[in-house]
């Protein structure tokens, strides 16, 4: 079946998301507390909660979906997502992460993440320990930061994620921005950032950046303090 439901007064076998049902005697839902013990959507969560109908729980033990889905979720009459797993595919930011991690004691996980250097760092510091399993995991998430960063932040945002990290605008010597740059593009990319460059350069330093870091006329802020 999809969706194995356990209740503790019917006796049965499954209940699928379609509604069919496999059973050797008559079965009733509109009371019983359910358990749905595999991943859902909140679509499916629906239609699992028609039917207990007159009472009881839908209990879900995972959840995958958007961020306005989950959040729903969290205040749909007849659901739990109190101890659910919970997985977001869209973007979401520290705040998002916060208001997730409050309704579960669960895993939450990040497919992506968009927000400033301290804010990711923010959400990486509540990563699950196996002392505390509650908590929130970006580690395999694809992170955009939105503010400048240094080689070091680049390097640190780098440690968060097995996944893709974007820096939307970089700020360092020009020694470290050729650093930056160096990083393998498939880890970190600053293909499309903002570029300032903290020391003086001449013309020949500005043309190894251009041709570094394949910038475009708009998408490069290079210059010299």
């Amino acid at each position: 079946p999809d969706n194995l439901i356990t209740t503790e007064e019917q006796n049965f076998d499954s209940v699928n998301v379609d509604n069919s049902l496999i059973s050797t005697r008559d079965v009733i839902l509109s009371d019983s507390d359910i358990t749905v013990t595999d991943v859902v959507n909140k679509s499916e969560a629906d239609i699992i909660n028609a039917y207990n109908d007159v009472s009881g729980t839908v209990t879900l033990t995972s959840v995958t979906d958007l961020l306005a889905n989950v959040n729903a979720l969290s205040t749909t009459d007849g659901i739990s997502i109190a101890t659910s797993d919970l997985k977001v595919t869209d973007t979401t930011t520290l705040s998002d992460a916060t208001t997730l991690n409050s309704y579960t004691s669960g895993e939450v996980t990040l497919d992506n993440v968009t927000d400033t250097f301290a804010n990711v760092q923010s959400i990486h510091d509540l990563t699950p320990t196996e002392e505390n399993p509650d908590g929130v995991d970006l580690t395999a998430a694809a992170i955009t930061i939105t503010d400048p960063v240094s080689l070091d932040q680049a390097n640190t945002a780098n440690s968060f994620s097995a996944g893709l990290i974007t820096l939307n605008s970089v700020k360092d010597s020009f020694d470290n921005l050729i650093a930056i740059d160096a990083i393998d593009s498939a880890q970190v990319t600053m293909a499309d950032a903002v570029v300032q460059v903290t020391d003086e350069v001449n013309l020949l330093k500005i043309n190894e950046l251009r041709s570094c870091l394949l910038y475009t006329s708009d998408a490069a802020d290079e210059r010299s303090s």
